[in-house]
């Protein structure tokens, strides 16, 4: 339902905003700050890219020769919260989507 309103916008695509700011800092002080821009997926995988970077992650050794990676948080969990957040945004205006970890 939202594809035909979204070609007819003349105004350029918002873009998602990534904020890192560790425990214990004040949200003024950023540690890492990026800006995506690009279309809808681009904006989701580079948007993934960026939190696979900073997620905390454990590894799981088991008896075969790899490893297993075992996330803080879901991916696939992550994943839909940012295509969502892509998707239902308000086209109409040109406000970015914030990402803060």
């Amino acid at each position: 339902m939202r594809a035909p309103l979204v070609r007819r916008i003349k105004t350029p695509v918002p873009g998602v905003r990534c904020h890192h700011i560790p425990k214990f800092r004040t949200p003024k002080l950023k540690v890492d700050h990026r800006q995506v821009f690009g279309t809808l997926l681009m904006q989701v995988e580079e948007t993934m890219a960026w939190l696979r970077e900073l997620l905390p992650a454990r590894f799981e050794i088991t008896g075969t020769p790899r490893r297993d990676v075992i996330w803080e948080y879901p991916l696939e969990a992550v994943r839909e919260v940012i295509v969502n957040a892509v998707w239902h945004r308000n086209y109409l205006r040109a406000a970015h989507i914030q990402v803060r970890l």
